[in-house]
């Protein structure tokens, strides 16, 4: 029977010795492996966080763009030569927040905040109060309630009709209708009115529309998003052209009450209905993205029969998406390759320092051999 091969026995004392004597070289190959070590954990990770930081910004930057916006008509009337009061038309936008939400992609979804619903009329032209002045008439929601509004001066807006005429129908060309509305502030002293100024505006037929200023307002919350849905709810914006003309954009707040007023004072297609859904920068990572992206395209790419109301889906964020992915895709190759130069430098470190060993060990393993 063959005897087993015993392994030699480590000879502690020679060991500490030879320690002790390339302390430097085995010290220095240590803290490069362990340095080493500790870049290939910390580094996958801090790519993770800031790609992720890189999807939030991009999404972020992106503001406006990013929105997912419903365009959603109203019913059509049945006749072309009149135009039929809805007072329920404010209870009816309401139920587009969960008619839309319906339609959402659950990964898309998850990305969205609290939609706002708005209903913009086309610019009104205004008479009387200089060159070069417009007017929209605006309805705007959340799916958390009306906007917090403090009335400075007059009152809110209300029906133009009795009570027993709200379901009134009235022919096309039987005269201008009456719409009441709400000034901000810095808007009321632009154009130069104060509550209780009737305004005479045209709309884009040339059609009259008389516009009952019934009080001027504050926002409860100058920060909720639901004011910044429409432009100018809060602020005028003047500006001019290159030839000098000056020109003032001014909103008017619409109430639920003088919403159905508004809405037979002019065409149907000049009256736009829709619910915007704010995308969540928080919520967009390198994760979820590829998943929100093929919602956006599923989403837009739905045939028009299968979507109640003649929904219209209009947003950028798929755009906004990929343009992210590729930033981060360029820097993960840059850290990559980063990483990849830190554990070649540590094996070439290990490597000289290995043979450095070997070379102060030469001498006494050749005369160990003799």
């Amino acid at each position: 029977m063959r005897p087993l091969l015993r392994l030699p026995r480590l000879h502690v004392p020679t060991l500490r010795g030879r320690v002790r004597a390339d302390r430097g070289p085995l010290l220095l190959v240590a803290l490069v492996l362990a340095l080493g070590a500790l870049l290939a954990c910390v580094i996958p990770a801090a790519v993770e966080r800031a790609a992720d930081d890189a999807m939030h910004a991009a999404v972020a930057r992106a503001g406006d763009s990013a929105e997912l916006v419903a365009t959603v008509p109203f019913p059509p009337a049945q006749d072309n030569d009149v135009r039929q009061r809805v007072p329920g038309s404010a209870a009816l936008t309401d139920a587009t927040f969960r008619n839309t939400r319906l339609l959402l992609p659950p990964a898309l979804a998850g990305v969205l905040r609290t939609p706002i619903a708005r209903v913009t009329t086309e610019p009104l032209g205004v008479l009387g109060h200089g060159t070069g002045r417009s007017l929209v008439l605006a309805y705007v929601t959340a799916s958390t309630g009306d906007p917090s509004v403090l009335w400075t001066s007059g009152r809110a807006p209300h029906a133009t009709v009795p009570a027993g005429e709200r379901n009134l129908v009235r022919k096309r060309a039987s005269g201008p209708s009456t719409v009441e509305v709400g000034l901000a502030e810095p808007a009321a002293r632009a154009l130069g009115v104060r509550a209780g100024t009737r305004l005479e505006a045209l709309d884009a037929r040339r059609e009259e529309v008389h516009v009952l200023v019934t009080g001027l307002y504050r926002a409860g919350d100058p920060r909720d998003p639901v004011w910044s849905a429409v432009p100018h709810l809060l602020e005028p914006a003047g500006f001019s052209d290159d030839a000098g003309h000056g020109y003032l954009a001014v909103t008017a707040l619409l109430s639920r009450e003088s919403l159905p007023d508004a809405r037979i004072a002019m065409d149907e297609d000049l009256v736009t209905r829709q619910v915007v859904y704010p995308a969540d920068p928080a919520r967009v990572g390198t994760g979820n993205a590829d998943a929100v992206a093929a919602g956006v395209v599923r989403l837009q790419a739905s045939s028009p029969e299968a979507l109640p109301d003649d929904v219209r889906w209009a947003t950028n964020l798929q755009a906004v998406l990929r343009q992210g992915q590729r930033q981060v895709a360029a820097a993960q190759g840059q850290a990559a390759a980063l990483l990849a130069g830190l554990v070649t430098a540590a094996a070439l470190v290990t490597a000289l320092a290995a043979d450095l060993l070997v070379r102060r060990r030469a001498g006494a393993l050749a005369l160990a051999r003799v």
